[in-house]
């Protein structure tokens, strides 16, 4: 993942898989790693990046193991990395749909309800809903085995439904 060819890397410190930007504090971490050698997902809570050989960066996950000799004292310090630029770009694009999905799902003129495939439930209605909506399409959610709609209306509507008399809790 980062371009170089073993003979390149053996001997050099690992800084040179670190962006230049990170190589300052990494000596400091190293030592603290070493003096606590702990396996352990490295920079939780943090955006860790390495570099390529040709310089450019990418996202990574990286985890720490040491190895003991039979004696019992560490040996080997060992990384895993995992280059996150897929996942990152999957995650990304995922977004962007749910994003689409939300615009499209309001805006809709047509009454559109979201339901729960695993309790038959409506989680989710968009502002094209109203009592006559749910009035007509009451029976068909109910021939979809719908259990209960939660908030059937727009925001603030709740009083179109006093006098509601389906079969269909709400």
């Amino acid at each position: 993942i980062f371009g170089y060819t073993a003979s390149e890397l053996t001997g050099h410190s690992v800084d040179k898989l670190l962006p230049n930007r990170f190589q300052g504090n990494h000596p400091k971490m190293r030592e603290q790693f070493h003096d606590n050698p702990t396996n352990r997902r490295m920079g939780t809570g943090r955006d860790l990046f390495a570099q390529r050989k040709g310089g450019s960066e990418f996202p990574v996950e990286v985890s720490l193991v040491t190895v003991k000799a039979d004696s019992g004292v560490p040996s080997y310090r060992v990384a895993s990395i995992k280059d996150l630029s897929a996942l990152n770009r999957t995650e990304s694009a995922r977004r962007a749909s749910e994003s689409r999905f939300a615009a499209i799902f309001h805006a809709s003129p047509a009454g559109i309800c979201l339901c729960n495939g695993t309790n038959h439930r409506v989680v989710d209605a968009n502002q094209a809903w109203d009592r006559a909506l749910l009035d007509r399409l009451e029976p068909a959610l109910r021939s979809y085995g719908v259990e209960m709609i939660e908030q059937p209306v727009r925001h603030g509507e709740d009083a179109s439904l006093d006098g509601y008399a389906g079969h269909i809790p709400l």
